[in-house]
């Protein structure tokens, strides 16, 4: 996606790194531009700025922060696949602080033994946020896997809270878990849709004692049709499908809920945008639909959802 950017608007600048950074403020223009703002964001790959801290300014940047958001931003440190040398890879949980309280834990860690796959769970006073980069998922096997990685880390998680002398903290929590106020996000790279309203994603509880299971109360066949967001590559590439015409995407970036939990996801597409007041209809849909095309390699999603908060 660099390189598409970097040959869409070299044009415009003879800084590659300008160039390059013309789809960062698409993405930035998009966000501030939402018809209705978003109460949770959660992003995958963040951009490596060299450092917590320049990461996190970027994110503000992002989001033209203010004193209503809180950024959890997770760095896990892994080895790069061409060496040996060491890659710091960062995730984040942005939310309102008006709506979803203050953050009472968070915990980051690598999903994968053989690659940066970072997760951070993030549990506030009224919601628990998870947001992942998950490994590919190609058969049930490699699902259940996923499964198994999550829920225990999960139970590490829970459990770091329940054993603790702060009675309020362990009070929120069962909360949450008895009203279903937990949402996980993120890249599941589920390119055989493995999961859905059918064959929801599992998590088992050690203590308290519960089986949860989340979807976005969409089925395999919906999902396919209608949340098909990943990924976009050159022609040719070899994870390209077919390897030229117009590209066939995959499934694999959910916002999932468990129980009855209302949950309506969908891509956020040219009509989830503010439009220019003085430009006409066809102008603005040729805007917003450069600034949807040059900004991710992954379309992006979001839900609308019920929470009893």
């Amino acid at each position: 996606m660099a390189q598409r950017c970097k040959k869409k608007y070299l044009k415009q600048s003879s800084d590659k790194s300008e160039a390059v950074k013309t789809c960062f403020n698409n993405t930035k223009k998009i966000l501030d531009n939402l018809k209705q703002p978003f109460d949770v964001l959660g992003m995958v790959e963040v951009g490596n700025m060299g450092s917590y801290d320049k990461t996190e300014e970027h994110l503000k940047k992002l989001i033209n922060y203010n004193n209503d958001y809180k950024i959890n931003l997770g760095e896990i440190e892994t080895s790069t696949r061409a060496s040996s040398s060491k890659l710091k890879i960062y995730i984040s949980i942005i939310y309102n602080k008006k709506i979803f309280g203050k953050t009472i834990k968070t915990m980051t860690f690598n999903l994968s033994e053989n690659d940066g796959r970072p997760c951070i769970f993030v549990l506030t006073s009224k919601c628990l946020f998870i947001n992942l980069h998950g490994q590919g998922m190609n058969n049930l096997k490699s699902k259940r896997n996923f499964e198994k990685t999550l829920t225990n880390k999960f139970n590490l998680f829970v459990n770091q809270i329940m054993t603790k002398n702060n009675n309020e903290n362990k009070k929120i929590l069962k909360s949450h878990l008895k009203r279903n106020n937990i949402i996980i996000m993120g890249d599941f790279n589920d390119n055989k849709t493995l999961i859905s309203k059918e064959k929801p994603f599992k998590i088992n509880l050690n203590n308290p004692k519960l089986d949860l299971s989340f979807h976005n109360n969409m089925t395999k066949n919906k999902l396919m049709k209608h949340l098909a967001t990943c990924c976009w590559h050159r022609e040719g590439h070899k994870y390209r499908n077919p390897k030229t015409g117009p590209q066939v995407l995959d499934t694999g970036d959910y916002i999932l809920t468990s129980g009855n939990i209302p949950n309506k996801s969908f891509i956020i597409k040219e009509e989830h945008i503010k439009d220019c007041d003085l430009l006409n209809s066809v102008k603005n849909n040729k805007i917003k639909k450069e600034l949807l095309d040059f900004s991710s390699d992954h379309k992006f999603i979001g839900s609308i959802i019920e929470l009893q908060l």
